[in-house]
């Protein structure tokens, strides 16, 4: 078993001595240099702080950097709300008395969650899954969108909200196509029940705003967002003035 020692004068210790001063040199032991490891502490995190820093100016900027920003933050917001209109209009003489019924994509979540095709038309919902599937995939795309735009100060930022338009107008553009070929079918095998069923001015309204967005990415990306630095500090001194006379700090703290 190792002997404790003092940590000041490294003398060993025996069993009387239990008390917290160095019985040879006086030093508290338990307090030795506990002033200079707090310190220390503070000043590791204040370098965790400095060097996280520039992340959150970037994140700052990319949602409120400049006025392009805010637009794009704006517009990113938009095609959730073209959802809520009319994406289908139906209009059923023998069950509808006539009257006009537009769907939204939650009327139409709902309508296939309780099977309200098969009991109106007597056919399975061909095509209205995967339709609400992809729309849904685009819907899903938008939130990541949003949530990229955090890093939209960076490169690779850059990179992945292209994706992500690209993913919404392409999932969106299927959605539409195979909404399409739904309603032509159902029009073709109940010619006498359906008086008109279309497809609602609200995909035309979503893709167009995904365009928008598109716009809005390419636009930014080519004029840039200006990032404002918040100066810190690390014991009184300007961060880069410290890291320039201690790099080892940035090299442990990456490690570890």
């Amino acid at each position: 078993m190792k002997q404790a020692t003092c940590p000041k004068c490294n003398h060993e210790l025996r069993l009387r001595d239990w008390r917290e001063e160095c019985p040879y040199c006086g030093v508290n032991m338990n307090y030795y240099k506990q002033e200079e490891l707090l310190l220390q502490d503070a000043d590791r995190a204040e370098i965790e702080f400095a060097l996280f820093q520039p992340r959150i100016d970037r994140a700052k900027a990319s949602f409120i950097g400049s006025p392009l920003a805010i637009i794009r933050l704006i517009g990113s917001l938009l095609p959730a709300a073209a959802l809520l209109l009319p994406l289908a209009e139906l209009r059923c003489t023998a069950l509808l008395d006539g009257q006009s019924v537009s769907y939204t994509i939650v009327t139409l979540i709902e309508a296939v969650k309780s099977s309200r095709w098969e009991s109106m038309f007597g056919a399975p919902p061909d095509g209205s899954v995967p339709f609400l599937l992809l729309l849904l995939g685009a819907l899903l795309c938008l939130i990541l969108h949003f949530v990229g735009i955090l890093g939209g100060c960076t490169k690779k930022g850059k990179i992945f909200l292209f994706v992500m338009d690209a993913g919404m107008l392409a999932l969106t553009a299927g959605a539409a196509v195979l909404l399409n070929g739904f309603i032509q079918r159902m029009c073709e095998s109940l010619p006498h029940e359906i008086e008109r069923f279309s497809m609602g001015y609200g995909v035309y309204v979503f893709i167009g705003l995904l365009a928008f967005v598109l716009l809005l990415d390419i636009v930014t990306a080519v004029h840039g967002i200006p990032v404002r630095r918040t100066q810190r500090y690390i014991a009184d001194v300007p961060a880069e003035e410290y890291f320039a006379a201690h790099p080892e700090y940035i090299t442990a703290i990456s490690r570890g």
